[in-house]
């Protein structure tokens, strides 16, 4: 097992790599300077040409290395980037790594969160919806995985602020701490996964249940409840499971639309403000870090996989 994590530690080092130089290239071909615009900016005035000497902006640019060619520029982001040295902001001045652990908390907090919703409702709904086949129950659930997955979770949170927020007054406008604040975001970030899940768990459930080990086990006379969690789940679990670490990652991307909708002071909200100013290393540092928690729960849901089915363990101590 040592061997394996190894193994895809090892080869999720060129995809992080890739990230890097994908979102380095990208940032660089976007329109705009970022050293003007933040001279321009802290001037608070609308006109900015001819407010600030093309010496100081030649000065600032050599001190982000933004005075080198591309390649130039990478190569000695590389170097920093394996130093553990993320660069400082263009914005703030401040080292990306203390703004990503001031504002990660934030971020994690509400990712968990829509996960533990979606796998809640999302896993629930699809147990229920199989052992309920073709009841009112199942259309019920059927219709919730539609209207999941078709509406926008930027969507689903203006009408869960509208209703329960602004008209009831249930819960904060403004969404920027844990408990009570969190349970908007949360839900808004969660439907989608969650209707995913129920119908991918509807689906393996139903294959399972037409198994001839669980026709074996209701022959035996054990109960029902016996029957579908301790048989027919575990093994239902195995293709929902391999889903989760992609939804996470789409749970992670999908924060950043709720955090802006809810006003809530975590990475993507400071990922939109960087790249609307054009903040190079605070874009970059935020893209990497996602890239690398995305790629770390994708080894663990492949660890988890392999305790759920011993042929991939097999498999993976063999290769």
């Amino acid at each position: 097992m040592g061997q394996y994590i190894v193994r895809r530690l090892l080869a999720a080092i060129p995809v992080v790599l890739g990230v890097v130089i994908v979102v380095f290239v990208t940032m660089r071909l976007i329109p705009g300077d970022p050293i003007a615009l933040q001279y321009y900016q802290s001037q608070g005035v609308g006109s900015f040409e001819g407010m600030v000497s093309q010496e100081v902006l030649d000065v600032a640019r050599a001190a982000y290395n933004l005075d080198k060619s591309v390649p130039h520029q990478l190569l000695l982001y590389m170097g920093d980037l394996f130093t553990g040295d993320l660069g400082d902001s263009i914005k703030s001045h401040r080292p990306v790594g203390d703004i990503i652990k001031d504002h990660a908390p934030a971020t994690l907090q509400l990712t968990f969160a829509g996960m533990f919703v979606a796998l809640i409702i999302g896993i629930g709904a699809g147990i229920v919806s199989a052992v309920k086949h073709n009841t009112i129950v199942d259309y019920a659930a059927q219709v919730f995985a539609v209207s999941g997955v078709s509406i926008p979770t930027f969507v689903v949170g203006i009408l869960l602020l509208y209703a329960f927020a602004i008209q009831l007054n249930w819960f904060p406008v403004i969404s920027n701490g844990f408990g009570k604040q969190l349970v908007l975001p949360a839900i808004s970030l969660g439907v989608a996964a969650a209707a995913i899940l129920a119908r991918l768990t509807r689906s393996a459930m139903l294959d399972v249940m037409g198994r001839d080990y669980i026709r074996t086990a209701r022959a035996k006379g054990l109960r029902e409840r016996v029957v579908i969690w301790g048989h027919a789940l575990k093994n239902a679990m195995i293709p929902v499971i391999t889903i989760v670490g992609l939804e996470f990652g789409g749970l992670l991307a999908g924060s950043i639309v709720i955090e802006v909708v809810f006003i809530r002071q975590g990475l993507g909200f400071q990922l939109i403000n960087a790249i609307s100013v054009r903040d190079y290393p605070l874009v970059q540092g935020l893209v990497i870090l996602s890239a690398v928690v995305y790629t770390m729960v994708n080894i663990l849901v492949d660890v988890t996989y392999t305790y759920l089915d011993p042929r991939v363990r097999l498999q993976g101590q063999s290769g």
